[in-house]
């Protein structure tokens, strides 16, 4: 069923992004933006099978997008960091350990504007990526015996949407903007961490830079 959704995502993303490409060539409206943030991930998921018991994630985002006042596809970088203690599973058995966990996170994705995008002033939209990423997870200690490893790492999926706000500092200056924007979201991403497929990187985040 993930899976499913996910190439859904990735499709439709895909898609788009042929029409926003062709629309964008046409339009005076058409300038890049690049934003950089600050962001807090709040985990959720299975008990023991995700970080839901453990400690928040911070990190930092990098995007850039291009379309037009309605439709825009962005290309982002996440970087991610937990640390805390919470319990996990060696098979059916829980265990508690220390986690160091970090991710690296480039994503695809495109923003819709209900209300045409403006040069000046505050600017609403709605948004929905498909995720891949690279995932770093340490633990001390580790259940004596088992097949768990104190340093682990894996590729993930996924794919999050959510809500966001631009307010624009002022008119466009060449092909650059500057502004203020914040986006909340929900996410849900799996990774093949301790010798399972679906590890869960689920939650809700908070994202909140500078513009240009």
């Amino acid at each position: 069923m993930r899976h499913s959704v996910f190439l859904s995502v990735i499709v439709f993303i895909f898609l788009s992004y042929g029409s926003v490409w062709a629309a964008s060539t046409k339009s005076k409206s058409a300038a890049q933006s690049t934003k950089i943030g600050f962001v807090q991930q709040n985990y959720a998921g299975t008990l023991n099978q995700s970080f839901s018991d453990g400690s928040p994630g911070y990190g930092i985002e990098i995007s850039v997008d291009r379309g037009n006042t309605f439709l825009r596809y962005f290309l982002k970088g996440r970087v991610m960091h937990s640390e805390g203690t919470q319990n996990f599973l060696a098979g059916s058995t829980p265990f508690k350990s220390f986690y160091k966990y970090t991710a690296f996170a480039p994503e695809l994705g495109i923003s819709l504007y209900p209300v045409t995008r403006r040069d000046k002033g505050l600017n609403l939209y709605v948004w929905a990526v498909g995720t891949i990423s690279y995932n770093f997870l340490e633990l001390d200690p580790v259940p004596t015996g088992s097949n768990i490893r104190t340093r682990d790492q894996a590729a993930g999926y996924g794919y999050g949407g959510g809500l966001g706000f631009e307010f624009m500092l002022g008119g466009a200056r060449s092909q650059s903007r500057s502004m203020i924007y914040g986006e909340v979201a929900f996410r849900d991403e799996r990774a093949q961490l301790l010798q399972t497929n679906s590890f869960e990187v689920a939650g809700i985040t908070f994202s909140l830079g500078f513009g240009f």
